[in-house]
């Protein structure tokens, strides 16, 4: 998830920047299974949501590397939705978004250096 956000951030054009993005919600189910069955029922408009953001941010030069922020919310917008999913909580699709829009907020917030500083040093790794 770290190379894919990097890749975005690093992307020559925006929708290519789109494609690594998109990738995030897929590869999110696969490090948290229990998020699968979330993830399969609201994984187009969170793929929608992811997309907007990476769209956003990729688009203002002072704000592209924050790109890099954005597999911290996705992986907290996945258990964040799995935990809900399990304990039988009734999750729409605005529901979804509004978690990840949330959590993206979030790290965007008192954490971007951190989330950025995480997928540097994960990207470095591999």
């Amino acid at each position: 998830m770290a190379h894919f956000a990097t890749q975005a951030a690093n992307a020559e054009s925006e929708a290519e920047a789109e494609a690594f993005l998109g990738a995030l919600i897929p590869l999110a189910a696969k490090v948290l299974p229990k998020a699968m069955p979330v993830i399969r029922k609201f994984g187009p408009q969170l793929i929608k949501g992811v997309a907007k953001v990476g769209r956003q941010l990729w688009n203002r030069p002072e704000t592209r590397q924050l790109v890099k922020a954005v597999p911290s919310a996705v992986l907290k917008t996945a258990g964040d939705l799995a935990g809900q999913w399990a304990d039988g909580k009734d999750i729409s699709a605005r529901r979804a978004i509004g978690t990840f829009g949330k959590n993206m907020a979030d790290t965007l917030g008192a954490g971007k250096s951190d989330a950025v500083r995480a997928t540097n040093q994960l990207n470095r790794r591999h």
